[in-house]
């Protein structure tokens, strides 16, 4: 099976668990994105171009592109991101944001990292987190990523903080509906912190009684 075959099939596996209808703001898409921007930041500190990560990730879309940033010539095993900006999402409707939005881009980009995230050319950075994750999750639960003003990136209508030390202690869906239960989103108040993000995780534990 080659590189797009398996490409295609993963595609349409992940449109299949897109929620169609957006969800109400959450809180939890804020601190997906944050713990993505952590991880991103920790990558870029592993490929000795932490100073670039400001600048690369806020104000330009290939900043989030690891195989462009790892190994160039990942570039020619890829379908054109362009051409799968047009051609490949159109029946997609909470995708097509294609201007402002980096919804395209995150689905792109999980789908190659699970098709090459264990090719010879990583394995040096096998202790490093998954990168996409995050921000698939943020998607697959009905929310939005984009561009902002002034250089911001907004997860549904709320900058997101420049931040390069947030963690969240679990990706599970039940935490993070957990998250969205206790804490009502309220402009940037309502966002826990690590601290309180932390202790949610062990009160989540506790009632579920996961060790």
């Amino acid at each position: 099976m080659t590189t797009t075959e398996t490409f295609n099939i993963k595609l349409a596996e992940l449109k299949s668990q897109i929620i169609e209808v957006q969800k109400n703001k959450n809180t939890s898409g804020v601190l997906l994105y944050k713990d993505y921007l952590s991880k991103m930041y920790e990558w870029y500190v592993a490929l000795g171009i932490e100073e670039k990560w400001l600048i690369n990730i806020y104000k330009t879309k290939d900043g989030h592109n690891l195989f462009h940033l790892l190994a160039p010539e990942f570039n020619n095993d890829l379908i054109d991101l362009e051409d799968f900006r047009i051609n490949y999402l159109n029946d997609v409707t909470i995708l097509n944001s294609k201007y402002r939005g980096f919804e395209y881009i995150y689905v792109y980009l999980y789908i190659y990292w699970q098709i090459f995230k264990n090719s010879p050319r990583f394995e040096k950075y096998q202790n490093l987190p998954d990168p996409y994750e995050p921000v698939i999750k943020i998607l697959l639960r009905g929310n939005h990523v984009y561009k902002g003003e002034m250089s911001t990136i907004e997860v549904d209508n709320l900058s997101i903080k420049r931040q390069t030390d947030f963690r969240l202690p679990s990706l599970d869906y039940d935490f993070l509906e957990y998250i969205d239960e206790i804490c009502i989103r309220s402009g940037s108040g309502g966002i826990p912190n690590q601290e309180k993000t932390n202790q949610l995780w062990e009160d989540f534990k506790k009632l579920r009684k996961i060790s």
